[in-house]
């Protein structure tokens, strides 16, 4: 994932209306302001738009650190013997 990627993604997280958002009763609800999310608002839609691929590419991104992680970490063990 670049840079731009990551920020793209924020931005659209940053310019929907603030959560957490609630589901009830075929409405969606914003809890923190207690009113109906308008999906019509374009940061809205382009944020739930974008959400089926944006949420596998981040959990992708977390894994692969992870994984970088546990290889630096293992690196370091075996250095450490030294």
């Amino acid at each position: 994932m670049t840079k731009n990627d990551l920020e793209e993604i924020e931005d659209r997280c940053n310019e929907a209306s603030p959560g957490p958002w609630l589901h009830g009763n075929g409405v969606w609800f914003s809890d923190s302001m207690k009113h109906a999310i308008n999906i019509d608002n374009v940061p809205n839609t382009e944020f739930i738009a974008h959400a089926r691929q944006d949420i596998p590419d981040l959990i992708a991104e977390i894994r692969r650190l992870q994984a970088k992680e546990i290889e630096l970490r293992d690196m370091l063990a075996r250095m450490s013997r030294f």
